[in-house]
Parts: C-alpha cells; structure tokens; sequence
C-alpha cells in the first residue's frame, strides 16, 4: 500500500517510466493509501498500472472490467 507522494516519486523512477495512473474515479488524495494493479493496456514504456484505493474490491467482475484488471 502507498500513499500518493510514494507513488508520484516512484512514477517518476526509470523502473515505473510513468505507467502508474489514477482513475477519475478515484482522483489523488494524500490521505488515501492505494495499491497498484496491473491492467491489460501497455504502451512503449511498459504495462499500465492503476493506482487503487484500498477498499476498491478487485475480485469483482465489474471492478475488473471497467478498470482492465488482469
């Protein structure tokens, strides 16, 4: 789990090259702890990740659908 100052400065690192998205559903809260979920998209830089809130269910099939969990 990360906050979003954690996750701003290791999307900025080479290893994530800026492949860590929040969703407009879910806009950044310094508050909030997120974790990362791998999606189906990629780009030239690598596979896409979402950054989460925690109380997000991802075991549910719309949560994955709308999201493109793997």
């Amino acid at each position: 789990m990360y906050d979003s100052v954690t996750i701003a400065s290791r999307n900025n690192t080479a290893l994530w090259n800026q492949t860590i998205q929040y969703h407009a559903d879910h806009p950044k809260d310094t508050t909030t702890l997120y974790r990362l979920h791998a999606t189906g998209e990629c780009t030239l830089n690598g596979r896409t990740y979402v950054a989460l809130p925690t109380h997000v269910d991802v075991s549910n099939r719309d949560v994955k659908r709308k999201y493109n969990l793997l």
